[in-house]
């Protein structure tokens, strides 16, 4: 097992706002979404992209992006293993009207990192605001608000009161993410494991796989085994987080499954 040192800054953003951040290998472009969103304490209300030298708009939530050569991706089945080199630098896109980019450089790649919860270690700036127009309009928020005869400032002030995230705490994302993104080797969403085939009699499962579930079991996620595909799955618990709990659900009705003992 690997773990992957990140340096991820908002461009535009003055002052700089950049978090550096460990996160485990074998996980999907997708949940390297969601550990980016929890970083930077986006809500995950718009749609997002990653662009990797080479490749182009490389995958979006939902859809995948065709690229020139006509090659389809899908942020929720892609591994991020296959283009982790040595000083790689991509973009992360949040939000196509806002339309922040983020620019991810991979500082390190540690081939004994055993973590799987992904952990903020430095970090510079506050979270910045959704839906205000990007680092311009960022820019031009933050100046009504500090000055009380801007013609917008009483209407910036109640809105950004609704809208601006907390102060920005390494702890607290760090409790967060392992609380609600801890990635075992069995896939939190859409990793495909190794297994062999059985014949007639269908998939097989890692026994490794199964034993492991229980470890990563937690009050939000169960683990059970699609029947369908073999795999082990995780499903989430706790409707609070939206639209991960409405598609782990919908995946674990859409197949014949077997809930596995929580401990």
């Amino acid at each position: 097992m690997s773990t992957y040192q990140f340096r991820i800054a908002i461009e535009g953003a003055e002052p700089p706002v950049w978090r550096k951040v460990e996160v485990p290998d074998r996980i999907t472009f997708h949940q390297l979404h969601l550990v980016l969103q929890r970083c930077f304490q986006w809500k995950d209300y718009h749609l997002y992209k990653f662009e990797l030298p080479g490749v182009g708009d490389v995958m979006r939530l939902h859809e995948g992006v065709v690229t020139e050569d006509d090659t389809v991706f899908d942020a929720r089945e892609q591994l991020i293993d296959p283009y982790m080199e040595p000083g790689l630098r991509f973009r992360y896109v949040y939000d196509f009207g806002d339309y922040w980019e983020h620019v991810v450089d991979l500082e390190g790649i540690d081939p004994l990192g055993e973590a799987r919860s992904p952990v903020v270690t430095a970090f510079s700036g506050e979270s910045m605001i959704e839906d205000c127009g990007g680092p311009g309009g960022y820019d031009r928020v933050m100046r009504a608000l500090a000055d009380p005869s801007d013609p917008e400032h009483r209407e910036l002030k109640e809105w950004a009161r609704l809208m601006m995230p907390d102060r920005f705490s390494a702890e607290s994302a760090n409790a967060e993410m392992d609380e609600m993104l801890y990635f075992p080797r069995a896939a939190y969403e859409a990793v495909r494991l190794e297994r062999s085939d059985a014949g007639e009699g269908g998939p097989r499962v890692s026994l490794r796989d199964v034993v492991d579930s229980f470890d990563y079991q937690s009050d939000t996620l169960a683990a059970y085994v699609d029947l369908d595909a073999g795999e082990v799955r995780m499903l989430e618990l706790d409707e609070s987080v939206g639209r991960l709990y409405e598609r782990s659900v919908a995946e674990y009705e859409a197949c014949e499954s077997l809930m596995l003992p929580r401990p």
